[in-house]
């Protein structure tokens, strides 16, 4: 085992400082935070952004907020140092006691908000010695005007749909330099080959455009995330660039294998903890018979055409009845009422069998019935459940999405969690030092169990 203390050593306790800044008008500069959260969730966002919970003074949040609400930018800092905690003289953490400078980060504050006190209690003259607890909320400068702005509305020719996203990435390059980093964070992407006569990409702001275009256009058959993944660590950078991650999940082969068994990742070893599991289950058989669905499709949104593929027919039952009158022998005065019912199987056209899809391809409809098969495929017969783990001493580095973790120790040989969301929180250790540890929270899409064949590749 290292050395403790060691730069390099992850079974020691990791130690952070973290710095904050409000570059503009210098509002604010200080290493006393509460916490600070990062959440990246590629199936529900289109990019990073993070939560810094601090305590500022009245003024400086009134001065943020009144910038907000006049649409003008704030540009600050998050500066995290790896430190050396036994090293730190008295409740501070100063120059000597970096070890190394991990991440400084540059963002625009989107939105503010006060936690406590009330909001309301802040504008009462009275209060102005008061010292409100915010909650910021960070996006980097880059994503910030990509998500307010409209200016990559293109139309394209003869094209394909992933030749039209190259078309969209090369602007935004272009526009933004080396701030992005396309190509080298496509796991398992193998595009389509259908050439569309015109393709109008429109959308709300520039950085939904990709999704749009992968959603409208289908650039790829299978399941699949484009995420801007902001917070990336990696000690082989020699770029502050954001990774975009367009990935395949259909694929694990793909992906880079963790053996979290290696003393490199002692650390998720030791403190990773599994705290829920939801296995996918089909509820509504939408994935069940692929062969015994009627496919309605939709092939051109200016010409639109209806095919019916495999169309058949479901016997449901059908039961008919009518109310009978027999005299109470009883007494002649009154009479029995009664149901009599008949049962006969009609083959009409169950709500249930019918299935739309879309087929933006022009002229066919095999397209659809393809992505079909394949995600049947997938959610019947290779994933298994979304799995939550946190993990409280993990490295910042630790989980990434182009991974693929063998988290069960006792089958080590299976390579079967993918991350696919990631929440990275640094609190603070408590209320007298200015130090910080690091947990995270993530949740993987796990596999049904795996083997690893003679090439060291996974199959299904």
């Amino acid at each position: 085992m290292a050395q403790p203390n060691q730069e390099n050593n992850k079974l020691e306790y990791q130690y952070y400082g973290i710095e904050f800044k409000i570059v503009t008008d210098n509002l604010l500069s200080t290493k006393d935070i509460q916490s600070f959260t990062v959440i990246r969730a590629p199936l529900h966002k289109a990019s990073t952004f993070a939560i810094l919970n601090c305590v500022v003074d009245k003024d400086t949040y009134s001065q943020v907020e009144k910038y907000i609400r006049e649409n003008k930018t704030v540009i600050c800092e998050v500066i995290i140092n790896k430190v050396d905690r036994n090293k730190a003289s008295g409740s501070n953490s100063g120059e000597k006691d970096i070890i190394k400078q991990l991440l400084k980060k540059t963002y625009y504050i989107d939105y503010c908000k006060a936690i406590s006190p009330e909001p309301k209690d802040l504008e009462f003259k009275q209060h102005q010695s008061i010292m409100p607890v915010i909650n910021f909320f960070l996006v980097n400068p880059a994503l910030w005007y990509l998500s307010n702005h409209k200016r990559y509305n293109i139309l394209t020719e003869n094209k394909t749909s992933y030749e039209t996203l190259e078309e969209v990435e090369k602007k935004i390059m272009d526009d933004y330099k080396d701030t992005f980093n396309f190509k080298d964070f496509r796991i398992g992407i193998e595009p389509n080959k259908y050439k569309y006569e015109h393709i109008l990409v429109r959308s709300a702001n520039d950085l939904i455009i990709p999704n749009t275009i992968i959603k409208s256009y289908k650039v790829i058959d299978q399941p699949s995330y484009y995420f801007f993944d902001d917070f990336y660590y990696s000690d082989t950078l020699t770029k502050n660039f954001i990774p975009v991650f367009f990935v395949n999940l259909t694929d694990p082969s793909r992906f880079r294998k963790i053996n979290i068994s290696d003393n490199e990742w002692i650390d998720l070893s030791m403190y990773n903890l599994a705290t829920s599991i939801n296995p996918i289950i089909d509820r509504i058989n939408f994935f069940q018979n692929p062969d015994k669905v009627a496919h309605i499709l939709k092939i051109d949104s200016n010409n639109v055409k209806i095919f019916e593929f495999n169309k058949n027919k479901s016997k449901i039952p059908n039961y008919t009845g009518k109310n009978k009158k027999e005299k109470d022998k009883s007494d002649y005065n009154r009479y029995q009422y009664s149901q009599e019912f008949t049962f006969q199987q009609e083959e009409k056209e169950n709500a249930n069998d019918l299935l739309k899809l879309y087929a933006p391809e022009k002229g066919s409809h095999n397209s659809a019935v393809t992505r079909y098969n394949i995600c049947s495929e997938f959610y019947r017969n290779q994933v298994h459940a979304i799995c939550t783990f946190k993990a409280d001493k993990a490295f910042i580095d630790t989980i990434q999405f182009n991974r693929i973790y063998n988290l069960d120790l006792n089958n080590p040989d299976d390579y079967g969690h993918i991350p696919i969301s990631i929440v990275n929180s640094f609190q603070k250790v408590n209320t007298t030092e200015m130090f910080y540890t690091h947990s995270v929270k993530y949740q993987t899409l796990q596999f049904k169990p795996t083997k690893v064949n003679a090439n060291n590749n996974l199959t299904i």
